[in-house]
């Protein structure tokens, strides 16, 4: 089968030549585009694959490319070469394909970002939608009890976990570094860390923060604030947590901005990862990377870090939890390494996630139906249980989908009605 991956990289400006070696400074979403492409295309010979990217420079040269200016040259551009099979995510631009004539041409979509209920709507009716693949089980949890999830799966992303090249330093040796590796934007949630940034200095005076990230990750042209570091707007949130009385940075953190492979010296010295303290990831692939190479990662528990992280001991509930849970980190003598790489090996490895999607590939290839899927999130909360029971009275109750709304439809009513009487 002929297979089309679309990579938007247009505000992409560093090389993806050998993406076998980590991410080299990059959206997660453009990287796992280009490297599933690529070790698909090294690994089998049974489907051709193709990238459709905006950019063509530097991307690997194992990977056939050619340059598409949106998603409505990609369709154009499918029918004619006769590609079988597009890969692209969920984004307000692939929204637009449902809009153009598809004819035959089957459609994964790839959830990488948290799909909206318009998203849902779009995918379930398309009949040219074959699967939805989500990048984590929490991901899928969000719209279980609706129709879309009828035609969905759970494929991780992954990582070169054999990119280690030097020898790691003995978790019991390493300073008290702690790391927090992401784009410097609200949804990344930097400033909860900020705020309690001192009060763990306080607990650990000679801890340091390691910054690794900017605002500017997926726009080089995006305007930044004073430090350089983040939006303006955003900068003023977050920065005055991390500034001494005569308002410069504070000597226990380092901003290295954007950061290429290099970035993994510093991951080889890091004791503590922070990752994403929001929660809000549909996988967050940094978790994976700074557990790679030996750090104990801290973040929320819920969202894609209930999937990627390997001890939940440091997931926190609240906020409050953060500093708390860094200290801890930052005491211990042990990170239980080579539990962790087994970890990471059976669930984020590009070979068996490239075994995963051959096997898709080859379902879709074969017009074999999606098969129902059962949920193995760890969530507990009441709107996951209620998710859980709506989907079984769909699924009992004849056309079931086409009568009961989904548990968003009824948060959202709950929330407008709220709004009124607060």
């Amino acid at each position: 089968m002929k297979v089309a991956f679309y990579l938007p990289n247009k505000n992409c400006h560093v090389s993806c030549i050998h993406v076998d070696e980590g991410n080299p400074g990059m959206g997660g979403t453009e990287y796992m585009i280009i490297a599933l492409a690529y070790y698909l295309t090294i690994i089998q010979e049974k489907h051709s694959i193709m990238l459709l990217a905006q950019k063509v420079e530097g991307l690997p040269s194992e990977c056939y490319s050619c340059q598409v200016d949106n998603i409505e040259e990609v369709i154009v551009r499918c029918q004619r070469d006769g590609i079988e099979c597009l890969i692209a995510q969920n984004s307000p631009e692939t929204n637009r394909m449902f809009t153009c004539h598809l004819s035959d041409l089957k459609i994964i979509m790839w959830g990488h970002s948290f799909m909206s209920r318009h998203q849902w709507n779009l995918y379930a009716s398309s009949m040219n939608v074959k699967r939805i693949v989500c990048v984590g089980h929490e991901e899928l949890d969000l719209y279980y009890d609706h129709r879309a999830a009828l035609k969905s799966t759970v494929i991780f992303n992954a990582f070169p976990l054999s990119l280690i090249k030097e020898q790691l330093i003995p978790y019991n040796e390493r300073k008290k570094e702690v790391t927090f590796l992401a784009s410097i934007v609200p949804h990344t949630h930097f400033h909860i860390l900020a705020k309690f940034w001192k009060k763990v200095v306080e607990m650990v005076p000679d801890a340091h923060l390691n910054v690794i990230g900017s605002g500017n990750l997926y726009n080089q042209n995006k305007s930044m604030g004073q430090f350089g570091i983040a939006s303006d707007d955003y900068e003023k949130i977050f920065m005055p947590y991390l500034l001494d009385e005569d308002s410069k940075i504070l000597s226990s953190v380092t901003f290295w901005g954007k950061l290429g492979n290099e970035k993994y010296k510093i991951l080889n010295r890091t004791k503590v990862g922070v990752a994403n303290p929001g929660g809000y990831e549909t996988f967050c692939i940094s978790a994976v990377e700074m557990q790679l190479y030996g750090a104990k990662l801290v973040s929320c528990k819920k969202g894609g870090l209930l999937d990627t992280a390997y001890d939940e001991n440091y997931l926190f509930s609240k906020p409050e939890e953060l500093p708390n849970l860094i200290v801890k980190a930052l005491r211990a003598n042990d990170n239980n390494y080579d539990n962790m790489l087994s970890f990471l090996h059976k669930n984020f490895s590009f070979q068996e996630i490239c075994s995963q999607w051959i096997h898709l590939l080859d379902d879709v290839d074969n017009n074999i139906a999606p098969k129902p899927l059962n949920l193995r999130s760890k969530n507990n909360t009441f709107s996951h249980r209620f998710r859980r029971f709506n989907r079984a009275l769909k699924t009992y109750c004849p056309f079931g989908y086409h009568i009961f709304p989904t548990q968003k439809f009824y948060s959202s009513v709950f929330h407008r009605i709220k709004s009124i009487f607060v």
